[in-house]
């Protein structure tokens, strides 16, 4: 009984109506004048886990509570991510950090671009964890963050993180994100312009030459959220993934194909 009766404040306090109601005429603007992502069609499809489905509306957090997370994210994101990478962590406590991680994204918005770069690498250490669901909930974190974070901002950090290695699990790492990133930008629109700058960097020797199945895959997924652009990939398609698709283990590629048979068949 004492844990609910601490719970129930608890939630409410969350829901941020309290900081709203004593700073109404700070947050007037907000109120009065609600960006485009208030509409819930346009995030109906922003989470693809049904475990956190369950939790979540499809209708953006109360004004108040965005403004609340926005204040303290500084404090509580950069924790999240280091518990998110550290390997040494129970596994249990790697899955909360995942989960918190989106959490905060999905509350913070725009608040994110500042730790975008820190996002992106608690991302690429994520990638190769041990347990799916910190995997899964890693990639819905990148796909939350494309939604508020312009690609102007965070497409330079992977590409030069991805530039910056010579193959391994790191390299492989900053692949997952990209595709996570590219997967979650809304509209598809946004990626047009650098969809060039994002083939010519999948299209190096030490990216699309490599012998890691893990990197093959990751390399793959990528493809898989391009060609889910739709029409704005499809200048850039039938080329640069012929090259890279000859480049590939023949098994892993062929696995890969028929296990997104429909998105693939976007290529031919």
């Amino acid at each position: 009984m004492k844990l609910f009766n601490v719970c129930l404040p608890s939630i409410d306090y969350f829901k941020g109506m309290k900081l709203q109601t004593e700073n109404e005429e700070d947050l007037k603007d907000k109120l009065d004048f609600p960006s485009a992502d208030a509409e819930g069609d346009v995030r109906s499809d922003l989470f693809s886990l049904p475990s956190l489905q369950q939790r979540l509306s499809s209708l953006r957090p109360p004004v108040g509570c965005r403004t609340l997370v926005a204040r303290n994210v500084y404090r509580i994101l950069p924790a999240a991510i280091n518990d998110l990478s550290d390997s040494e962590w129970l596994v249990a406590n790697r899955e909360k950090a995942a989960q918190l991680l989106v959490l905060l994204i999905w509350n913070a918005e725009e608040s994110t671009t500042q730790y975008v770069d820190k996002v992106i690498v608690g991302l690429a250490k994520a990638a190769s964890d041990e347990s799916s669901l910190v995997v899964s909930h890693a990639r819905e974190a990148g796909r939350v963050s494309a939604r508020f974070v312009e690609p102007t901002v965070w497409l330079p950090l992977v590409l030069s993180a991805i530039r910056g290695q010579q193959g391994g699990q790191q390299q492989m790492g900053y692949l997952f994100a990209l595709s996570a990133f590219v997967g979650g930008t809304r509209p598809p629109a946004r990626l047009a312009a650098h969809l060039p700058n994002i083939l010519a960097v999948l299209t190096t020797e030490d990216v699309a030459h490599t012998l890691l199945a893990a990197q093959q895959v990751q390399l793959l997924a990528c493809i898989r959220e391009i060609v889910a652009l739709g029409p704005i990939a499809a200048p850039h398609t039938y080329q640069v993934f012929s090259f890279i698709f000859l480049s590939l283990d023949s098994s892993i590629h062929f696995s890969y194909f028929f296990s997104n048979f429909k998105i693939m068949l976007c290529i031919s």
